[in-house]
């Protein structure tokens, strides 16, 4: 049992100093539930690029790879960097009081406040990193909630600042300074108060390409992501190298751990190109990556999985693809979200807008085998539900670890 000594200490005085026997053993038990919610936090989930997981204690982490304990009493063990996909655990979510969440092409969230923009960057103090000075080219959204940030860069040809009571006002965001936007509407100053805005959507530009190199992608609590250049750790703390300079947040603060354009890229940690879903009725439902559509951990079985994408018809995710990242492979499996006995969905994955595996009337408790798709020289990846037999009735599906493989694996595309 991992437990600092003090508080060894406060458990013997506590434990000494009741005479009762009955809170004595009440203490006992807090103390143990205490103790084993801790060590269970400190359990990581380890998964491997063959897609196998295992529940690990965390070493260390440096430039080779992570060091990892398996089994209590045997020694750790090295796993390098080009086997291993991802590290993650179960943390209780902590809620920040950051005012803003901005959205980056990256596909980054940060939880802070924008405090300056200047020429052609963001000034943007993060709550966990610190102040960071940002490329507009890279800003997708400023909201005070998730839900608001666009899952594509389907963005409108001008800045749009909507407001708290509804209202909107679109134009050239041109600069940012003591709490107010500045927008250029017709070429004509307007002042925009900081507290009176509820999002920020940035104009559609041509961002710089993607770093090709090996990158982590890590989560934290409070639900912000964060790309690092590489990571290590340094006692109980973990530094990341970025784009703005070296940052330090607590280990106990992550979540997760992706390693990106390793072995294995997520395709829910990828930003795709377009994003689309048309309801039947009046109520949209988004694409909700690595959750399903209604908000909660994916599941199939007793299995929860970490990586997925859930989706409510009619839905087309569309993705980039460069060849000369050298990923040669896309797989995936999918499922049904939950008991839904009169849900009825098809199915297809095109590539380059053809059709390369399709499936017809799907419906509940089945898992779909893994699916295989060579990639080839595509240059989209495009994944569509579309409305089954019985009208949108508990049509809610998950698409279940989908991925962009480097290796191609012995199974066959399943079509």
């Amino acid at each position: 049992m991992n437990t600092d000594f003090t508080d060894k200490q406060r458990f013997s005085s506590a434990f000494h100093r009741c005479r009762s026997a009955p809170h004595r053993w009440l203490i006992l038990f807090l103390f143990l539930l205490s103790s084993s919610a801790v060590a269970q936090q400190n359990r990581w989930t380890l998964t491997t690029a063959d897609f196998q997981t295992r529940q690990v204690d965390l070493v260390s982490i440096d430039d080779n790879g992570v060091s990892v304990l398996i089994k209590a009493g045997e020694a750790p063990q090295q796993i390098r960097w080009d086997s291993l996909l991802a590290l993650d655990r179960a943390l209780e979510p902590k809620p920040s009081n950051a005012k803003f969440i901005l959205a980056l092409t990256t596909g980054d969230q940060l939880r802070g406040e924008p405090t300056k923009i200047d020429g052609d960057t963001l000034t943007f103090n993060a709550v966990n990193l610190g102040s960071m000075t940002i490329p507009l080219k890279q800003v997708v959204a400023i909201a005070r909630q998730v839900q608001n940030i666009p899952a594509g860069r389907d963005m409108p040809a001008e800045d749009l600042a909507v407001l708290s009571n509804g209202d909107s006002v679109r134009g050239i965001i041109s600069a940012l300074a003591d709490k107010q936007i500045t927008v250029q509407v017709n070429g004509t100053p307007t002042p925009v108060p900081l507290d009176s805005i509820a999002t920020i959507l940035f104009a559609s530009t041509n961002s710089a390409s993607q770093n090709q190199s090996r990158a982590f992608r890590i989560k934290l609590a409070d639900d912000s992501l964060v790309t690092a250049q590489s990571i290590a750790t340094n006692e109980k703390q973990l530094v990341l190298k970025l784009t703005t300079g070296d940052a330090t947040v607590p280990l106990d603060s992550v979540a997760s751990i992706e390693q990106l354009n390793g072995p294995v890229s997520w395709l829910s940690s990828r930003a795709p190109s377009q994003s689309i879903q048309t309801p039947l009725l009046a109520t949209t439902r988004p694409a909700k990556m690595d959750r399903t559509v209604s908000n909660t951990p994916i599941r199939f079985g007793d299995r929860t999985y970490a990586r997925g994408i859930g989706v409510a018809p009619y839905s087309k995710i569309t993705w980039p693809l460069d060849p000369t990242q050298g990923y040669k492979a896309f797989r995936t499996r999918y499922a049904i979200d939950g008991n839904s006995p009169y849900a009825d969905v098809s199915i297809r994955i095109l590539l380059d807008g053809k059709p390369v595996h399709e499936r017809k009337s799907f419906t509940s408790g089945q898992l779909s085998p893994v699916v295989v798709v060579p990639l080839g020289n595509a240059k989209t990846l495009t994944l569509e539900i579309d409305f089954g037999g019985n009208y949108n009735v508990q049509d809610h599906l998950n698409w279940i670890e989908p991925a962009l493989l480097k290796t191609m694996p012995a199974t066959p595309t399943t079509r």
